[in-house]
This record gives structure tokens, C-alpha cells and sequence, in this order.
């Protein structure tokens, strides 16, 4: 896909809010050096307003909701969608902050610095070999997480290759499981409609489960190469399922991965 015309670059953006942005939540758990009493909001948009997204810090913790918030402590207006999925892969791209440079709320600009820094552990390039397992586990809460919501939302947006995943005629559930650690994502489709969570779904046996044996292997399996998508043709994970939609999901996978870092 490419990510030079204007709705390509509106899709991205939107994708990078709705999807990248919320997984500020687990970034807070491992986050730390800021005080614990730190609250307040960050509205992140796109100067015409057409897309909007606000984080919001309470401690340890951080939560995204989608759209305009009323009173946030600090915005971060970017200028286009453009500069916005810039700045979320790593280019040099800036937005405006008002208050001038979030002076007003240090704090709370500091905090939200700090998380959305957190968000580059998912660049495949930076996978330095003296991680802890405890932060290997991380990312690969954060990559599942990111793969299974980034399609929910472009089946929202009717992209059409995640469109493709719900002609379906009853409900399938699409798994994806550590065994070591029990953490897991899944994507449930209807017909016409898509939506992720994480864990593991209980109301029906998974038409396809992806298992990796440990988060060793995870980790290995979704940062082998320059996409992490990639790795799921590796041997370290085990599919269960219809091959035809296991070919099919890891397709589009790689897709969703292509189109996030605008290769």
C-alpha cells in the first residue's frame, strides 16, 4: 500500500491514534521516574480537526479515548496527517504544543513524552540483545495488541484487503497465545464487522491459533527480520486452523506492518 496520497496518509494517521497511540497503557506499567500523583491530558490532533485522540495520565497508569477533548492540560497539534505519521514512525516531525511548549503543565508533558517515546520500542530496528525478558514480554504484548487492533480499525475504515477477513458467514475468531505466560490477543469477525481484544477469547473455540511456545520465541518469531510481521513465517510459532485463512491473516498482517512503517 502506498503512503503518498492524501487518503493513504489520513489512513495512517488515523491508524497510528487509534490503534498505536492506546498502547500508552502498557508502556505505563514498565514506565518509570515521574511522579506517581501526575494527572492531566494530552489532546493529540491534526490542525483541521478532522482527527483527534486524547491520552490521558493518572500515575502509573494511561488510557487513550478517540475525539476532541474539552478541557485537555497540553495539545499537540500536528500540521497534516503527513507530519503526524512522522512523527509516530520516527521522522523528524514536531507539533504545535499549546500552552507554549506545554509550560503551563510540565508534568504532565513530561509524562506524556515519556510514554509516547515508549511507543519506539515498536520500530523493528531497535531491538538491542541486552533486553530483559520482562521487556521482550512487553513488546510482544504491545505488537499483538497493535496487529489486532490496527485491522479492526481498517475494517472500520473499510480498507479493503481487512474487509476481505470478514465475508464470512458466521462468527470466526482469530488467536493468538503464549503459552508460558497466558497473555494472548485475538481478532473476532462477523460478517461485515471486526473487533480486537486481549487475552483469550472464551465464547468460542478460534477458527486459527497462532501459539508460541514461550516469549522467547514470540519475540523471536515477530522481530526476526525488518518487519516484524515477517517472523510469522519462521518455525517459532505453531498455527492451528483453516491454512487457507492462516495464509490469509499473516498476508494481512504483513500488510498492516508495511503500511505503519511506510515501506
Amino acid at each position: 500500500m502506498s503512503a503518498d496520497t492524501h487518503d493513504d496518509c489520513a489512513l495512517r494517521a488515523r491508524v497510528f491514534l487509534r490503534a498505536v497511540l492506546p498502547l500508552v497503557s502498557l508502556v505505563a506499567e514498565r514506565s518509570r521516574g515521574l511522579s506517581a500523583t501526575t494527572r492531566g491530558a494530552i489532546e493529540l490532533s491534526l490542525a483541521d480537526e478532522s482527527l483527534a485522540s486524547t491520552l490521558s495520565v493518572d500515575g502509573a497508569r494511561a488510557h487513550v479515548t478517540h475525539g476532541r477533548s474539552e478541557r485537555p492540560d497540553v495539545r499537540w497539534v500536528f500540521r497534516d496527517a503527513r507530519s503526524l505519521n512522522d512523527f509516530f514512525i520516527g521522522r523528524p516531525s514536531l507539533p504545535k504544543i499549546t500552552p507554549w511548549m506545554g509550560l503551563a503543565s510540565p508534568l504532565v508533558s513530561a509524562r506524556g513524552t515519556q510514554l509516547l517515546l515508549g511507543l519506539r520500542v515498536l520500530d523493528p530496528r531497535n531491538n538491542p540483545p541486552s533486553l530483559s525478558l520482562e521487556d521482550k514480554r512487553l513488546r510482544v504484548r504491545m505488537l499483538l495488541a497493535l496487529v489486532t487492533r490496527a485491522i479492526a480499525e481498517l475494517h472500520r475504515c473499510e480498507w479493503a484487503p481487512a474487509r476481505s477477513l470478514t465475508k464470512v458467514d458466521r462468527e470466526r475468531v482469530f488467536q493468538w497465545t503464549i503459552s508460558e505466560t497466558g497473555d494472548g490477543a485475538y481478532l473476532r469477525v462477523r460478517p461485515d464487522r471486526a473487533c480486537a481484544g486481549t487475552g483469550v477469547y472464551s465464547g468460542r473455540e478460534p477458527f486459527v491459533h497462532t501459539v508460541f511456545r514461550d516469549v522467547e520465541s514470540a519475540f523471536s518469531a515477530l522481530t526476526a527480520s525488518k518487519s516484524q510481521m515477517e517472523g510469522f513465517r519462521g518455525g517459532a510459532v505453531v498455527t492451528h486452523g483453516s491454512p487457507e485463512y492462516v495464509r490469509k491473516v499473516s498476508y494481512l498482517m504483513q500488510q498492516v506492518d508495511a503500511m505503519l512503517m511506510g515501506s
